[in-house]
């Protein structure tokens, strides 16, 4: 069943649901489980219209093993558990469901279908239904009518031995008295009593018969009062994409030299940010080509000479400067870039939107790229070969020294780095397992054990965390061409999003500050260039957003009130 067809159903189920149709729901949800057997939503809503309370608790500790942070579905297990008097604490990890339970296939797809708001409003399209459901309702309200019609019948046939029994007692009582005169019946406890009459001589006295009240069972049963079912817990929708602000380097047409864009999620308000660059400068090891300036002296001491380690331009090239790999500072007020001109690529900061730009680095490398804030916006790591191989450099912006060379390896090849939420460890890829073949690798900041987190053929590369720690996302050509995979922060559970994309190449993933989207670079449903598409977290939604004819790379997100910190519980720990 493809991912529409399983969204489609999963729709009429909760259209089914909201009309009180239980049985037809519980049908439509266990084909979605079938279908998606992690499909978190089917199982919580399936726990909503079971009738069975084993079948809700099996259903609930599905949810907890898909998405163990739903704390609605904790609450609602606990609450069930008290209220059936488990001793398994709520603690215990969910068990799974034993075959006379709810059925659960023993293979998952990879990924999910593609999720959009329910309309509750639409009523249930008997059309749109699989034939199967309305067999399973017909063959449930057969058997529910069976047993009304065998209860009335019941209470008829008892009605009628009743009355039965009274006639033939009232038969008996007339017989014995064929010879006597016609008693006086007096119905009434208020009745007066007639003074007896001669009759041929003999005295007829006055009969009183006392009425007997019988109490008959009704012909009509009523049916027991209904008691609706509780309402699902209501879930706020996800945010519009109309709430995000993207920053990334483009170009309009393949060919030109890249320059900043921001964009709103939805794909409107397209704008170029605007800055103008001073020249790039590099510190010159090189004899100055005038001669020194002698400074005066006192008493004959020898003049000093002028410092050959200063900033000098670099040397003029004949292509455009080109403005590269975006990073937006944790506060959204400061923006660090990539700038290159000619052959030489160095680090420049501004304020966000309209700064003067500023030179960080001067290490006149041929790629200095990938820049990263800390979470405090103290730090910033970033990635260059100014030794000839690629390391991984961290720069205090407090004090102004020159950048600290923080994977200093001659034999690795180390790049991409990600900072942790918390900002005690920071993952990167690195050629330190296999030579030539990147691996993420991610090493505490205040010393201990680097943990390698993939292991795989080929590369995996452009690590980024997620704002509450919990998951990575990265890129790996390990199935031939450029997918998005994402895995537990602890290097655990890889999961592909990016299937049935045929070739396409996906790059630069960064996760939005509520960490419900993913955007990557990809030239999806074959397009001859790249430009950025929005992935939800599991895969299930791709959207694109920007439609130039040129490159869109390197996005990032620009920090609002949406933004989420690091879990209460988060702490790095290496898996392997």
């Amino acid at each position: 069943m493809d991912p529409e067809e399983i969204k489609a159903l999963l729709k009429a189920g909760i259209d089914a649901a909201r009309g009180n149709n239980l049985i037809i729901a519980r049908s439509i949800f266990q084909q979605v489980i079938d279908a998606d057997p992690r499909n978190e939503l089917a199982w919580m809503w399936l726990a909503q219209v079971s009738d069975n309370t084993e079948h809700r608790r099996q259903a609930l500790e599905e949810v907890l093993s898909i998405n163990p942070n739903n704390e609605k579905a904790r609450l609602a297990l606990d609450k069930l558990q008290t209220g059936t008097g488990s001793l398994r604490p709520a603690s215990t990890p969910p068990s799974r469901p034993s075959e006379s339970g709810l059925r659960r296939p023993t293979s998952f797809p990879q990924s999910g279908g593609a999720s959009e708001p329910p309309n509750y409003l639409r009523p249930v399209q008997r059309h749109e239904l699989p034939g199967n459901i309305w067999a399973n309702s017909r063959r449930e309200n057969s058997r529910l009518g069976f047993y009304l019609t065998g209860a009335v019948a019941v209470g008829l046939i008892g009605l009628a031995v009743l009355l039965i029994i009274l006639r033939v007692t009232g038969d008996e009582e007339a017989a014995t008295e064929t010879d006597t005169p016609t008693p006086v019946i007096i119905f009434s406890p208020t009745a007066t009593i007639p003074t007896p009459t001669p009759t041929q001589g003999r005295i007829v006295p006055a009969i009183t018969v006392t009425q007997r009240t019988v109490d008959l069972p009704p012909t009509w049963t009523p049916s027991p009062t209904w008691t609706p079912l509780p309402s699902p817990t209501w879930t706020p929708q996800p945010p519009g994409l109309d709430q995000y602000t993207i920053v990334y380097a483009g170009n309009e047409t393949a060919g030109d030299p890249f320059v900043l864009y921001s964009i709103v999620a939805d794909g409107t308000q397209l704008q170029e940010v605007r800055i103008s660059l001073p020249p790039l400068e590099i510190t010159s090891d090189e004899e100055p080509a005038q001669e020194p300036t002698e400074a005066p002296t006192e008493e004959g001491e020898p003049a000093e000479e002028a410092p050959t380690d200063v900033p000098t331009e670099a040397p003029e090239s004949s292509g455009e400067v080109e403005i590269l790999d975006p990073a937006l500072s944790p506060d959204g007020t400061q923006l660090v870039f990539t700038a290159q001109e000619g052959a030489i690529q160095e680090l420049f900061i501004m304020d966000y939107p309209s700064g003067t730009p500023r030179q960080l680095t001067y290490l006149g490398a041929e790629q200095t790229l990938g820049a990263a804030w800390s979470p405090d916006g103290v730090n910033i790591l970033f990635a260059s070969n100014a030794t000839g191989d690629f390391d991984v450099y961290m720069l205090d912006l407090t004090t102004g020294d020159d950048p600290f060379n923080w994977t200093n390896d001659e034999d690795f090849d180390d790049r991409d780095p990600a900072w942790s939420p918390d900002g005690r460890a920071f993952a990167f890829a690195s050629d330190r397992a296999a030579k030539g073949q990147l691996e993420i690798f991610v090493t505490p900041l205040q010393g201990g054990e680097v943990c390698q987190m993939t292991d795989s053929s080929n590369s995996s590369f452009a690590p980024a965390w997620s704002p509450d720690g919990t998951r990575i996302a990265f890129i790996t050509n390990r199935n031939t061409d450029n997918d998005l995979f994402v895995m537990r922060s602890d290097g655990a559970t890889e999961r592909v999003l990016s299937v049935n994309d045929g070739d396409a190449e996906e790059r630069d993933p960064a996760w939005s500050p509520d960490g419900l989207w993913l955007v990557v670079s990809s030239n999806r449903e074959g397009s001859d260039t790249s430009n950025l598409w929005l992935v939800s977290a599991d895969g299930g939604t791709w959207q694109r957003v920007s439609e130039s004819s040129g490159e869109a790379r390197d996005a990032q997100w620009l920090t609002n009130s949406l933004a989420v910190g690091p879990a209460p519980d988060y702490t790095f720990n290496c898996a392997r």
